[in-house]
């Protein structure tokens, strides 16, 4: 069970807002980082910074097992292959890299990428712009009305590629993208799933998912900024050109032609962030020392709370699917009140939430609306979060009458 003693993993937590006791609602934005968290990045920078797979002395050696034992930390975690994980510095990169060194490779002028509406810019510009180049064409994924992948109306579909979400950063909408890899399965087509806010709320066995491409960031997972991950299916790699061009993805270089190593290593090109991938790793570590399952029942209990309290509120205007088919936020906006706005006065009271359109114009355009307030949950948050939010949301409204 998660208990609110685990605030105390948390050093952020100590700190006052304003005189008051911070609430963090903005974790589909960036979660916070345990002590844990932070003790291994010390311990690495203090007693371990090396260069990886170039050095033959003590430093280098422990260096570069730290850096794989990571990646392996990576791979138990979603369930798949350590090769085939790909170090990233976020899930922006995990999309670009596959858009720029995968599709010119496998797509030619004519063949169709589908996107939905409902994407974080960051799973719409590395797709549309390659689009561009190659002359391809763009396609958008249907839904339903209830925030939904339309399926009937997808297996019609002719494409080549499809990029989508897990869950939306604005609607808190769960695809299900099991069902998705399938229709693109049997259509020879290659899957996309950007994991950004599905990571740290939902199952990721990707085995058992079937995409061929996944990706996430780890600061929404309490690790630091600067490091992610990127799936690749194995044999998917042996069909991926370069990325970047650097020592560490090479075997012979001249002032005329250069060879490649295979597999991860090839996207290795540089010196990696070693110490964010420890951090990454002991996150990894940390969040399943917790147990997954009480912590998405945890997570699921606190967000129904949330939801129907914010529904409650008289002149709310709350976006997105119904509570069933969403995890871990609720974006919404008070009738005649900007967003901004509301996050200020919010602020005031020590609570932390995002405010604007959360880089998804389209699913906004879509919904007609310019922006929306969102809060969002993790593992450190309770009920008592949700009763001082919508009592300073009370506050917003008699100021702004």
């Amino acid at each position: 069970m998660i208990t609110k003693t685990i605030k105390k993993d948390f050093p952020v937590f100590d700190r006052k807002i304003n005189n008051n006791p911070l609430v963090y609602l903005d974790n589909s934005a960036t979660t916070q980082i345990p002590t844990k968290v932070i003790n291994d990045w010390v311990d690495y920078y203090s007693f371990h910074k090396a260069n990886v797979h170039r050095g033959v002395h003590k430093l280098s050696e422990e260096s570069t097992d730290m850096y794989e034992n990571s990646r392996l930390q990576v791979a138990k975690f979603l369930n798949i292959s350590k090769n085939e994980v790909i170090f990233v510095k976020n899930a922006t990169e995990g999309a670009n890299l596959v858009a720029f060194s995968f599709i010119p490779k496998v797509l030619k002028k004519g063949d169709t990428i589908m996107l939905s509406e409902y994407e974080h810019h960051s799973n719409i510009l590395p797709w549309t712009e390659i689009a561009k180049v190659l002359k391809l064409n763009i396609k958008i994924i249907p839904f339903t009305e209830d925030f939904k992948v339309d399926f009937d109306k997808l297996r019609k579909e002719s494409f080549n590629f499809l990029a989508i979400n897990h869950v939306s950063n604005f609607l808190g909408n769960v695809n299900d993208i099991k069902k998705v890899c399938e229709i693109c399965n049997s259509k020879k087509a290659y899957s996309f799933i950007d994991g950004a806010q599905g990571i740290s709320h939902l199952p990721t066995n990707l085995t058992n998912i079937g995409c061929d491409f996944y990706t996430f960031s780890g600061h929404k997972i309490y690790a630091p900024f600067g490091i992610g991950a990127l799936f690749v299916k194995e044999y998917l790699l042996l069909k991926m050109g370069e990325f970047m061009y650097g020592g560490g993805m090479i075997t012979q270089v001249s002032l005329s032609k250069a060879s490649y190593v295979s597999g991860v290593e090839k996207y290795d090109a540089g010196t990696p962030n070693v110490g964010a991938a420890v951090s990454l790793a002991s996150a990894l570590k940390y969040f399943e020392s917790k147990d997954k399952s009480e912590i998405f029942k945890h997570e699921e209990d606190v967000l129904g709370y949330l939801y129907e309290q914010l529904k409650s509120i008289k002149g709310i205007e709350v976006y997105g699917p119904p509570l069933s088919s969403r995890a871990g936020l609720v974006s919404f906006n008070l009738k005649g009140i900007h967003s901004h706005d509301v996050a200020s006065v919010l602020d005031n009271y020590g609570i932390a939430v995002r405010s604007g359109n959360h880089c998804t114009m389209p699913a906004h355009k879509k919904l007609n609306v310019t922006a929306s307030v969102r809060a969002s949950i993790g593992i450190y948050n309770f009920k008592e979060d949700v009763d001082i939010l919508v009592n300073a949301i009370g506050s917003a409204k008699k100021i702004f009458k």
